[in-house]
C-alpha cells in the first residue's frame, strides 16, 4: 500500500526506497490516512514538469508518463468543478506524446512486415532452388539445337544462377529463420543424393 501511495502521490518515482528520487508531489494525506489530490499541488507539479523554473532532469519516457498522470488529475478537478478548464499546453503535450507513440508503433509494424516479406521471399527462392525449377523455360526451349553458341550461353546462365544461389545462401545465414530454411534445403538435397547413389549401386 505504501508503494502504491508513493507512486500515486508523485509524478516520477525512480526508486521506491529513496525519497530523493520522488519528484513532483501533488497529493496530501487526510487525518483518516486517505490520499487525496491537492489542487495547488497539481498546478505546482505541472508547472515544474513543463519547466517553469528550470527544465526537469527526467527522461522523455518519464515526462510522457508524468504528463498523462497529471492530465488525469486535471480531468478529476474539472469534473469536481474545482477548475474551469484544463491547460491547453498540457493537452497539446499529451497529444504530441500520443502521436509519437503511434508513429513508433507504425514504424515497428512496417519493419516487421518488411522482415516477413524478406523471409517469405527467401523461402520461395530456396524452395525453387531445391526443387531444381528452371527460371526461364522459354529461353531454354529457344536455345536447344543452336550448337556451341547456345551451349556457351547456357554455361553463362548457369554461372549466374550459381552466383545468385550463393548470394541467397549468404543472406539466409544472417537470420535464424534463414538458417532453418538452409537446413531443410540441405536435408532435401542429401536425401536426393542418397537415393541417386542407391540407384547406381
Amino acid at each position: 500500500r505504501k508503494a502504491s501511495y508513493i507512486r500515486e502521490a508523485y509524478l516520477v518515482v525512480r526508486d521506491i526506497e529513496k525519497r530523493s528520487t520522488w519528484k513532483f508531489p501533488h497529493h496530501e494525506l487526510t487525518s483518516n490516512g486517505d490520499l487525496v489530490v491537492n489542487k495547488g499541488g497539481v498546478v505546482s507539479a505541472y508547472a515544474a514538469l513543463k519547466g517553469a523554473r528550470n527544465e526537469p532532469a527526467i527522461t522523455a519516457q518519464e515526462k510522457k508518463a508524468a504528463a498523462k498522470h497529471i492530465l488525469k488529475h486535471y480531468r478529476e478537478l474539472l469534473k469536481q468543478e474545482k477548475i474551469e478548464e484544463i491547460p491547453q499546453d498540457l493537452l497539446d503535450m499529451v497529444k504530441e506524446f500520443e502521436e509519437m507513440e503511434k508513429k513508433e508503433v507504425a514504424g515497428t509494424n512496417t519493419e516487421q512486415n518488411e522482415k516477413t516479406e524478406t523471409i517469405n521471399s527467401s523461402e520461395t527462392s530456396t524452395e525453387n532452388a531445391s526443387a531444381g525449377e528452371t527460371q526461364n523455360p522459354k529461353d531454354e526451349e529457344e536455345s536447344e539445337g543452336e550448337g556451341k553458341e547456345a551451349k556457351a550461353d547456357g554455361e553463362v546462365e548457369g554461372k549466374e544462377q550459381d552466383v545468385n544461389l550463393l548470394d541467397l545462401v549468404d543472406r539466409l545465414k544472417e537470420t535464424e529463420e534463414g538458417l532453418d530454411e538452409l537446413f531443410l534445403a540441405y536435408s532435401k538435397i542429401e536425401e536426393v543424393l542418397n537415393e541417386a547413389l542407391s540407384n547406381q549401386e
